[in-house]
């Protein structure tokens, strides 16, 4: 089962932006749509306040990240007179940018206009504590500016304000996955497009830079037969786990099931996979990283910038980071 975190921006003593609208009790009723939503939908869904107490930014990070989730979500809404909805997600992009993308696109289908999708750098990395903090792919979504009295409308009521959760709700499905049915799309939705099939062929050139890209390598390398809709979800994770089991067998003979399922089997097969190494395993740990929002170049070489990103990975994980993708690591990678 997927599961989801709904950050509630601010509440008790701390009431976020007010002007028209109090930002923290909007905050609420937008993460009550989403989780709704979503929970319709078969995903776990955890938000960090369900009620108005105080929330700081610490605890709802420890508690996302003791949820274990595959995507994150803070939700706010904003103040300072402009005009808008905005998404910030990673200054690594991966996943955490095609989530911002996927959200952006149904709160446009919803007649609120955009801002963009955004990124900040700060002295640390990512300068949003949610976003550098959180172990999985998070954004933070500010949906109106509360003290103008124009984009306020948008907002302005308790059916608005749902309709703001639900397409956070939608976006997230989207990045998971996840099927939505036809009933529950809004009237005169944006037509969906199917990706582009890319122009290069792929596998000649070594250009793999979106999820479609690695749904085509998978189905080519390990015959998974994925669906290439550019989503990440449970079947295109299962199929990086089922090519982690056939590279083990083939170049280490664990004479592993390949389920596609990880499990103490696969665990205990993994081996080191460090700086020099090249190959399929490499490639593995490269899309894993990917996926899980590190800009990480994808070319079965495992140099520089692939130790590099293992080391934010396995520092922002609590792993010891040195570089070296062991047992541990390939769980949190893949598991």
């Amino acid at each position: 089962m997927s599961k989801v975190f709904l950050g509630v921006g601010h509440g008790g003593i701390d009431t976020g932006a007010v002007g028209f609208l109090v930002e923290k009790d909007v905050n609420l009723n937008m993460a009550f749509a989403c989780k709704e939503y979503l929970e319709a939908k078969g995903v776990e869904v955890k938000m960090s306040r369900y009620k108005d107490e105080n929330d700081t930014l610490n605890e709802e990070v420890k508690e996302c990240n003791a949820f274990n989730p595959d995507l994150a979500v803070d939700i706010h809404n904003n103040a300072g007179g402009g005009d808008g909805f905005e998404v910030y997600y990673t200054i690594k992009g991966g996943l955490g940018k095609i989530l911002a993308e996927n959200i952006e696109k149904e709160v446009i289908a919803i007649g609120q206009n955009s801002r963009g999708i955004k990124t900040k750098e700060g002295n640390n990395g990512d300068y949003y504590g949610f976003i550098r903090m959180t172990k999985c792919p998070a954004v933070i979504c500010e949906g109106v500016f509360v003290d103008n009295e124009t984009d306020v409308k948008g907002a302005n009521t308790l059916d608005k304000q749902k309709s703001f959760g639900v397409a956070y709700a939608k976006g997230i499905l989207k990045t998971l996955g996840i099927e939505d049915n036809v009933d529950n799309k809004p009237e005169n939705p944006i037509p969906e497009t199917k990706p582009e099939v890319p122009s290069e062929d792929i596998f000649n050139d070594g250009k793999i830079n979106c999820i479609y890209d690695i749904q085509e390598w998978l189905n080519k390398e390990y015959n998974t037969a994925l669906v290439l809709d550019n989503k990440y979800g449970p079947k295109t994770k299962s199929a990086l786990i089922k090519g982690l089991q056939t590279e083990l067998n083939k170049q280490f003979n664990k004479n592993l099931n390949v389920d596609g399922i990880w499990g103490p089997k696969t665990y205990e097969a993994c081996i080191n996979v460090k700086e020099g190494a090249m190959g399929n395993i490499t490639m593995l740990i490269q899309m894993a990283l990917f996926i899980k929002g590190y800009n990480v170049s994808m070319d079965k070489k495992f140099g520089p910038d692939t130790t590099k990103n293992v080391k934010e990975f396995q520092k922002a994980n609590n792993l010891k980071d040195d570089g070296i993708v062991g047992k541990d690591t390939f769980k949190k990678l893949f598991e």
